[in-house]
């Protein structure tokens, strides 16, 4: 069986979380390269400000998103300097088997030029994406937009990488925060079903604080960062509602704009 180079993120090799993902793939565990995560909520406050002041002022990153994200970027950068022309990239929590893992091996061998290739998402993204007959069997052209996340699996080549790393530098955004990433590249970005994030809703197993923070980032009230019965009255009354209305309008933006090009929304990501 080809591979392609896989890289795991992961906080700590012992851990739980990592034992149970990597014995998803008993053929294949032993030829992955583990990548030490940064734990971000460790970070010096000096390093994660100097972070931060370069990020979009519109979006507050929090400790553990900066921490993702320069786990990230080590992860690039060690395929970088392995002189491989793609690899995957693999979180410690993601969801899938030997047979999925072979899978995207294949197809990201038969994949032609620079791609981004996504391997699966939460169970509660729904992915735009349209077939073509050009791609292997069960890869799809993938519509990104604002609000396709999950970094938990994915195929990149050296120029995809690299392009990654460039606007992580300038820029820091969140770890899939793909549109802004990869926008204007040139590079093609594609998606399958072959992997899941961990079901967050179903699970016992501890996950780092990245996605419980996300959730806290977009509930902050918007009159400040405060506990006070008066902020979380008018968040509660005032604002959540609005949000709620601005993001199904949002949504249906997406999906208008998705569906004129050609585009069509997955509801099941099942090979």
């Amino acid at each position: 069986m080809d591979r392609i180079p896989t890289f795991i993120i992961s906080l700590d090799r012992e851990s739980e979380r990592f034992k149970n993902t990597v014995a998803q793939f008993p053929k294949h565990r032993d030829y992955f390269t583990v990548v030490p995560a940064v734990y971000g909520d460790k970070l010096p406050a000096k390093e994660y400000f100097n972070y931060i002041l370069n990020s979009d002022h519109r979006l507050l990153i929090t400790p553990a998103q900066v921490g993702a994200s320069l786990s990230h970027m080590r992860a690039l950068e060690m395929f970088l300097a392995s002189g491989a022309d793609r690899a995957l990239i693999l979180e410690d929590d993601a969801t899938g088997s030997d047979t999925a893992l072979e899978y995207i091996y294949k197809s990201a061998l038969e994949l032609r030029g620079e791609f981004f290739l996504h391997c699966g998402a939460f169970y509660f993204i729904k992915a735009y994406v349209k077939k073509n007959k050009n791609l292997p069997n069960g890869i799809y052209d993938l519509y990104l937009s604002r609000g396709f996340v999950c970094a938990q699996c994915y195929v990149v080549t050296r120029k995809t990488a690299e392009t990654i790393l460039k606007k992580q530098k300038k820029i820091m955004e969140p770890a899939d925060e793909w549109l802004k990433l990869l926008k204007g590249s040139g590079i093609s970005t594609y998606f399958t079903g072959a992997m899941w994030h961990v079901d967050l809703r179903k699970t016992s197993v501890r996950h780092s604080a990245t996605e419980s923070e996300s959730v806290q980032v977009r509930q902050t009230s918007v009159i400040g960062i405060s506990t006070s019965k008066i902020s979380q009255a008018a968040y509660n009354f005032i604002w959540k509602p609005i949000d709620k209305v601005m993001c199904e309008l949002h949504r249906f933006a997406i999906r208008i704009s998705a569906y004129s090009k050609g585009y069509k929304r997955v509801y099941a990501y099942n090979l």
